[in-house]
């Protein structure tokens, strides 16, 4: 995983734009370059088809909805239950049609190709994307929140 400082600083100022950036909210640039990786599962940048990575050929594609994926990344690491996720995945999905409808007119066939892809993409985080959602019991939260928290004197 990773990007850029100035990708992830670009894709950061665009998620706060966004009607849903709840994750993105607060972190630091050099976080979300550390954890983020734009649209695509982590394996991708494995898996090469001609010496090309999925990752690649996943932001060539849809790389148009990096902007809603930084905060699903970071929804995903968040973690939580099985209503998180589903409130992470709705987000994510929200956000790109956003993207989607903002960017291209409604005359414009990207419009609604773009419009169709994140349903696809949707769909495909619901099935496949247990895999990688930090699944976390509430005491887990509220272990990490107390140690989050500063000292007292």
């Amino acid at each position: 995983m990773g990007l850029s400082i100035s990708k992830a600083k670009e894709l950061r100022d665009a998620a706060l734009l966004l009607p849903r950036h709840e994750h993105v909210r607060g972190r630091s640039i050099g976080y979300i370059a550390q954890h983020c990786n734009g649209v695509g599962a982590e394996w991708m940048a494995h898996a090469r088809i001609d010496g090309v990575s999925l990752l690649d050929l996943a932001n060539l594609v849809y790389g148009w909805a990096n902007p809603a994926s930084i905060d699903h990344d970071l929804g995903y690491l968040d973690g939580g239950d099985w209503e998180d996720r589903k409130r992470v995945d709705d987000a994510f999905l929200e956000n790109c049609r956003y993207i989607a409808k903002k960017n291209n007119g409604w005359w414009s066939i990207t419009r609604y190709r773009r419009l169709r892809q994140a349903e696809h993409m949707y769909r495909l985080l619901r099935l496949f994307g247990w895999t990688a959602f930090n699944h976390r019991t509430t005491e887990d939260r509220l272990d990490d929140e107390y140690v989050s928290e500063p000292d007292e004197l």
